[in-house]
């Protein structure tokens, strides 16, 4: 099925995951319908010839990370993080970005999508003891072929296992919403110097990006990127108040697995992350959570300021580490 508008000047396709969502790489995902879309497929996505396996290499239009065209972004691929919430190691949880606090500590701060913890409450202080969280990884070489299957979560392999849920977008509340989709997770450990890790920079500034750039794991296959190369904007097209990120990607995908993925601006900045992705075909739409508007939500010592600002409303915007 699909329905064809016109937005801001651009075609946008309602098939795949523009109509009802099968949140991307939940261990059991479950849908939501968006403001005024149609009903849709209850698995979107690229169609089954398209979706890369375990063992494909890179195919349809994601773009591998992991080559040299894409060296300006490697300071943030650093950052990215491939989430697994179950012992499989060959099933994809979401993606997460680590980001830098206003005191530059290290405090191991994960952002990821609060619907990845597929539809259950995820209140503060709420300990995710079986999340295992792996840092870097990449294809083997440029274009080489790809997996999803994990090693053991040891630190030797690049990974944590456990977080505790610090922020969230329920405020305790367990009502879903679709601006409110983020949830910040402080890791069991410190980050060990071995990963190489960086800590991302973020803005809650009032600028509209000139650009997008998004980074992730999608269905787990090593990193991928994906950009946007004109402005975003706020739109009621991806939730009814207006106060999610939409994006067009013309270069590479957005598809299952993006979740929590973040949403960089053209300075290197995060300023949300992937909530819906895309299919293949070009100019149809991406949504994506905004940390300036959730900056502020919930109980004092349970926000995103609290975390990340220390509290510090002057304060908008924190460069990488």
């Amino acid at each position: 099925m699909s329905a064809m508008s016109l937005v801001s000047g651009r075609t946008k396709s309602c098939a795949l995951l523009a109509c009802a969502l099968t949140f991307a790489g939940c261990n059991g995902a479950f849908s939501i319908n968006l403001p005024g879309a149609l009903p849709g497929p209850t698995q979107p996505g690229p169609s089954p010839a398209s979706e890369p396996t375990a063992t494909a290499p890179f195919g349809g239009c994601h773009l591998d990370a992991n080559c040299p065209e894409h060296n300006e972004w490697q300071t943030e691929m650093g950052s990215i993080v491939d989430i697994r919430a179950t012992d499989d190691p060959d099933q994809h949880g979401c993606t997460g970005v680590l980001l830098n606090n206003a005191s530059g500590d290290g405090t191991p701060y994960v952002l990821v999508g609060r619907h990845c913890r597929n539809g259950r409450e995820d209140n503060t202080g709420e300990q995710l003891t079986w999340w295992k969280f792996y840092f870097g990884r990449k294809s083997s070489r440029c274009g080489a072929d790809v997996t999803s299957r994990v090693p053991p979560c040891r630190l030797e392999n690049g990974c944590i296992q456990g977080g505790q849920v610090v922020a969230t977008g329920t405020n305790g509340g367990g009502e879903y919403s679709l601006s409110r989709d983020y949830m910040l997770v402080r890791l069991s450990r410190s980050i060990p110097s071995s990963f190489n890790a960086t800590f991302a920079g973020w803005s809650i500034e009032d600028s509209i990006p000139q650009s997008m750039t998004v980074i992730g794991h999608p269905t787990g296959m090593p990193m991928t990127i994906a950009y946007d190369h004109d402005s975003a904007d706020y739109s009621d097209n991806c939730d009814r108040n207006g106060m999610m990120w939409r994006l067009f990607v013309d270069d590479g995908q957005v598809i299952l697995g993006h979740s929590g993925s973040p949403v960089f601006d053209e300075d290197h900045r995060v300023r949300g992350s992937i909530l819906t992705g895309a299919s293949c075909t070009r100019n149809t739409r991406s949504c994506a959570s905004a940390l300036k508007y959730n900056w502020t939500y919930g109980p004092t010592g349970s926000r995103l300021i609290d975390h990340l600002a220390g509290g510090d409303r002057r304060l908008t915007s924190v460069s990488a580490r």
